[in-house]
């Protein structure tokens, strides 16, 4: 690409409302163009080096700051470091929305590769070089690799688009999807800002509600309010739903309550620093800037208590990070676990309806029972349990042993679909214990639930680091807390008659 003109742009880019800017290429590879549509960005600056091509420039009607960036790195090593600390001193020095892609010729991980050596080294320089710039990687979506060796013997995913966290806040439903190649021994890679619409979102009892002033109150009078006949089963599920549903507009409420007085403590501690540089204190200055403080400092908690429990690391203690990291980690999770495309037996889905009909026709058959004859196990001699463990194991619920189940499960868990914590089922246990005794004395008595107390989520876990097929995932069900005090009563009593039904070979 030793001449790019308005001629070969035209070409490329389909349109008149253009600009570029080119790297010339050195022998046969190595060339680097950049096209933008001229009414949209507006050009400010243009930087280069050994291996890239970089645009500064302002995007859209509000003049966002944005630099984009075209790679071909070298296979070489030592010169990939030269390129990676170029773009990390870039980085630290310019601050804006980063987009950095191309040819990068390293793999992240040996995930990416498939055939052929894997050098660690580069792909522990690679991954320092994203963690240290700040930079996200997104899933690669529609193929698993982007370049591909003649012979078919070795594909890696070399092409990648990086962006920092700015780029992904302005931007933040952005994909990038692996298209066909031709000719080429790349696949061409399309990035593009699109949201896929799933539905109502479950809700999820966050346990920092449990610090607001008059909680438990507020939840003991919507739960006495409620009165439902019925089972005792049919009960718990109503009065959960009922009360799910309060908090669900209280949240808002109080969410943008917490949020005012954020902004109120800030500006009267603000009002008040001004006020110290012109004049000495009073008393009544002193303490109501402590009472702002520590206004301040609470309500910060509550939404970093909030944050940290979405972000599920619970290898944090409370109070231990700053809300920015946990939101960090919550989009990274969702872009991990988001599915914007599935292959189901051969046949690509990428509409959320599709997909859902998709997946859930593939399980139901996986786990349909085909009704095959079952060996018989004559002659054998089983060990049985003794009337001592028989007693035990059907006589009723006590709540003693109810409130040890409960409380052996984690506080920050939230099954679904009801979305309580167990951290709620603890702190209300006064005012809800006699509705889940029931629930459980009526199942005790008729062997039976009510039709939706063991209503679940199917749930899809990546197996892999970049899946593709429905087959590279791992289904679990998420269950509500009720059915899981359920199955940890039984769990827990059947442990205790197992050693003597088990042989010790």
């Amino acid at each position: 690409m030793e001449l790019v003109d308005k001629q070969l742009c035209r070409k490329l880019w389909d349109s008149d409302n253009m600009e570029w800017v080119a790297k010339p290429s050195s022998g046969a590879s190595g060339g680097l163009i950049i096209i933008w549509n001229s009414e949209v960005f507006k050009k400010v600056d243009v930087f280069e080096g050994d291996g890239f091509l970089g645009i500064y420039g302002l995007w859209g009607p509000d003049a966002h700051p944005c630099i984009l960036c075209n790679v071909y790195s070298s296979c070489d090593l030592e010169k990939k470091k030269i390129l990676w600390g170029s773009f990390q001193q870039k980085i630290k020095n310019n601050r804006g929305c980063w987009c950095i892609g191309g040819d990068f010729n390293v793999i992240r991980c040996l995930q990416e590769r498939k055939g052929g050596r894997s050098a660690r080294r580069e792909i522990m320089g690679f991954q320092e070089f994203i963690l240290n710039s700040g930079l996200m990687h997104l899933p690669l979506l529609g193929r698993k690799y982007t370049w591909y060796q003649p012979n078919g013997q070795c594909m890696s995913r070399l092409d990648r688009f990086l962006f920092n966290d700015e780029w992904l806040t302005k931007w933040p439903d952005l994909k990038q999807w692996g298209l066909h190649r031709s000719m080429s021994d790349h696949s061409p890679i399309l990035v593009k800002n699109e949201a896929h619409n799933w539905g109502p979102k479950p809700f999820k009892f966050f346990n920092a509600w449990l610090h607001n002033p008059g909680f438990t109150e507020m939840v003991a009078a919507k739960w006495r309010e409620i009165s439902i006949q019925g089972w005792g089963g049919f009960i718990l599920k109503e009065n959960l739903k009922m009360t799910k549903e309060f908090l669900r507009v209280w949240s808002k409420s109080s969410l943008q309550e917490v949020d005012r007085k954020i902004e109120e403590s800030k500006e009267e501690m603000n009002r008040i620093d001004v006020k110290v540089e012109t004049c000495s204190l009073a008393k009544e200055d002193l303490f109501l800037r402590s009472s702002h403080y520590t206004e301040l400092l609470k309500n910060m908690q509550l939404k970093e208590e909030m944050a940290q429990q979405k972000a599920r690391k619970n290898w944090l203690k409370t109070r231990d990070a700053n809300t920015s990291f946990f939101h960090k980690c919550i989009k990274r999770r969702w872009r991990k676990n988001e599915i914007n495309v599935i292959s189901i037996e051969g046949k690509e889905l990428r509409q959320v309806g599709d997909i859902k009909q998709g997946v859930m026709k593939y399980f139901e058959n996986l786990f349909t029972d085909e009704g095959w004859t079952r060996p018989k196990l004559k002659g054998l001699k089983f060990r049985t349990i003794s009337e001592a463990d028989r007693c035990m194991l059907t006589k009723p619920f006590t709540e003693e042993e109810v409130k040890i189940a409960v409380w052996n499960c984690d506080s920050t868990k939230a099954p679904r679909p009801n979305g309580f914590t167990f951290g709620f089922i603890k702190n209300e246990w006064e005012v809800i214990k006699a509705d889940i005794m029931e629930f459980l004395k009526d199942f005790h008595s008729n062997r039976k639930l009510v039709k939706g107390s063991n209503a679940s989520f199917l749930v899809l876990i990546p197996k892999t680091e970049n899946p593709q097929g429905v087959e590279e995932y791992r289904p679990i069900s998420l269950i509500g807390c009720t059915y899981k005090i359920l199955a940890k009563l039984l769990a827990n009593r059947l442990s205790k008659a197992l050693n003597s039904i088990i042989g010790e070979n």
